[in-house]
């Protein structure tokens, strides 16, 4: 017997919702690769910022605050782009990091060894 236009739908809703629920859930773990100094590193985005894997709740990647006054400081004096003198600032060191796609970008590292991207300090 052959199935209606509403049970072959309803078959096809219900398969395609599977897909959607495990990309969403894939996605929220998703992770980024950068290499920083010949060493490949993973990033993932917690509370809206992306650090290093390795950080975890108490890491000074997420723990760090940087207020305007700091930045225009380091910005004036060093003539910085101001996520480089946010990352001065908060005593941590400016790095370049590639992605597997070959662009560059920045990373703040603390001395706890967890890094956070230079422009989510601001």
């Amino acid at each position: 017997m052959q199935k209606s236009y509403l049970e072959t739908s309803y078959e096809q809703l219900t398969f395609n919702m599977k897909y959607i629920i495990v990309f969403i859930f894939s996605f929220s773990a998703l992770s980024f690769e950068y290499t920083i100094r010949n060493k490949k590193m993973e990033f993932v985005f917690k509370d809206k910022k992306l650090v290093s894997e390795n950080c975890k709740k108490n890491c000074q990647a997420l723990s760090v605050k940087v207020t305007k006054e700091q930045i225009d400081k380091f910005d004036r004096e060093k003539g910085k782009n101001p996520a480089t003198a946010a990352c001065k600032a908060v005593k941590g060191e400016i790095v370049k990091a590639k992605s597997a796609l070959g662009h560059e970008t920045f990373f703040c590292k603390f001395k706890d060894k967890s890094y956070i991207h230079s422009g989510h300090l601001l």
